[in-house]
């Protein structure tokens, strides 16, 4: 994959796309092939030098950021989400590494290893060997969620781990590995301090591998302006809705700060998805933080979860399973994808929750803008005491570009007034007013000022062009989206003048 601009758009060609899906069906092909074969043994000195010298290379490949080169996002592959262990680890059954079965989670069971090998960190995942007490080793990995509090790699952060219903699989590679993905499947198994009691039964304490809650310094995310309220809508699942009084046209709807928000480069990977088969770009750096978050605040685990997802999995329902918080991170990614927004360039997400409830509409009533990772949501005209309140989620002018991004994106096409008569027009009527708008992009780019009388001339001519693709009737009260970008320009050319 590479990027064609400076920024953190990601452009993939057919082939490349096509690339991705070849990889990512392959895998999962071999990965059901071998369900449920034995684990074959690994011989523990080459498995450590091999993780010793991977770690070395890793560790080369950070010191060179220095020098920036062009950026690759790294490939995730999802293949089919699973929920976190919600069963206390006194309830599990010990299982040893010799047990394993590939592509299998071994529900009911608990497998306790120490770290034999440096850590090999990489964009998004980290790996080491490890060893049982019967002396078998073997890879161990953490997809993603591998930040421990601190900022320091759960691998790195202790020498014990015990895994709840391990996971034994292969990764993209076709290298055994056991994976984690959710956080709370791996307890980490530290020593006690010399500050302990004497009485003290234990030789080693259990902890999960998140910090502690934040308390009084928690800032969460706050909303002004009371004017709206979630409910049921009769097709478009839950939104937002304005109540007590009418919000006139100017006004500010709400205002909500970013439950969580992430900035910077290098925040985005490409996924596989193996529900749907699509290729996306995922706000990954988004995600982490959520999941951190969660980890370190449980409390506020059950607004998160209750927002809309593809994957169920527990809901919002579960929040700790006897062993600390447990946070299904395959529901978060869903829901980050769902209902994140970027914060314009550099790779900048954010989650706004009570925002997330807004749905949309190519004929909106509102808009949002950004200070920083508060979000403004303003009435672009009247809106009624029990309408429901819509913004933009996609502004292309093209119905199929439109389409595709919200379908690939969010999941559903958009059915409002302005895309049923879009969808009704004639084929050639569409790729006319496409061309057209093109050509109207490509000369407001060029355009010089002040702008000339001859330039003004050829602006209203193709604005007059594009304008004859939408029928008179057909179109009557909906916007013309085409025609925006030259129809501003000849505003401001007109202001100037």
């Amino acid at each position: 994959m590479t990027p064609k601009s400076s920024d953190t758009t990601i452009y993939l060609t057919e082939q490349e796309a096509d690339r991705i899906r070849k990889t990512a069906t392959e895998h999962l092909k071999k990965c059901s092939d071998l369900a449920g074969h034995a684990r074959e043994p690994r011989d523990a000195k080459a498995a450590i030098s091999q993780a010793t010298g991977a770690a070395l290379m890793a560790d080369m490949g950070t010191m060179t950021l220095a020098h920036p080169q062009p950026i690759t996002p790294p490939l995730l592959i999802v293949s089919q989400p699973y929920p976190p262990s919600l069963i206390p680890i006194s309830e599990l059954r010990p299982i040893k590494i010799s047990e394993l079965q590939l592509s299998t989670h071994h529900r009911g069971r608990q497998l306790a290893v120490k770290r034999m090998s440096p850590v090999v960190t990489l964009s998004t995942r980290s790996w080491t060997m490890v060893q049982d007490d019967a002396g078998e080793i073997e890879r161990l990995e953490i997809a993603l969620h591998s930040t421990g509090p601190g900022g320091r790699d759960m691998l790195e952060s202790a020498r014990s781990f015990v895994l709840k219903e391990p996971y034994f699989t292969l990764t993209p590679d076709g290298e055994p590995t056991l994976r984690i993905d959710h956080p709370s499947d791996l307890l980490t198994i530290t020593a006690p301090t010399n500050k302990a009691p004497a009485s003290d039964p234990a030789n080693t304490q259990l902890t999960t591998t998140v910090s502690p809650p934040v308390k009084a310094k928690s800032v969460n995310a706050t909303s002004v302006g009371g004017r709206t309220e979630v409910r049921e809508t009769a097709t478009m699942g839950r939104g937002l809705f304005v109540v007590g009084q009418v919000v006139k046209r100017g006004e500010v709807v709400m205002g909500e700060k970013a439950f969580c928000a992430v900035s910077g480069v290098g925040k985005t990977a490409v996924t596989w998805d193996g529900r749907d088969g699509r290729v996306r770009v995922a706000a990954v750096g988004l995600e982490r933080a959520v999941v951190k978050k969660l980890l370190g605040n449980p409390g506020e685990i059950g607004q998160v979860m209750g927002l809309f997802g593809d994957w169920e999995g527990a809901g919002e329902r579960v929040v700790e399973a006897g062993d600390g918080p447990v946070v299904d991170v395959f529901r978060v990614q869903d829901i980050v994808a769902r209902n994140a927004f970027g914060m314009g360039e550099g790779g900048s997400a954010g989650l706004w929750i009570r925002a997330a409830y807004i749905n949309h509409s190519c004929v909106p009533n509102a808009e949002r803008e950004l200070v920083g990772d508060l979000m403004i949501v303003r009435a672009t005209r009247d809106i009624a005491v029990g309408e429901q309140i819509f913004h933009s989620y996609d502004q292309s002018a093209d119905y199929e570009a439109r389409q595709k991004v919200l379908i690939t994106t969010w999941g559903f096409e958009c059915g409002c007034a302005l895309c049923v008569v879009e969808k009704g027009d004639e084929p050639a009527v569409r790729e006319t007013r496409r061309e057209l708008a093109k050509e109207a992009d490509e000369f407001v780019r060029v355009a010089r000022w002040p702008a000339g009388r001859l330039a003004i001339v050829k602006g209203r001519r193709l604005a007059k062009k594009i304008q004859e693709t939408y029928g008179e009737e057909r179109y009557r009260g909906l916007p013309r989206l085409a025609t925006r970008g030259i129809q501003a320009w000849l505003a401001k050319a007109a202001a100037s003048s």
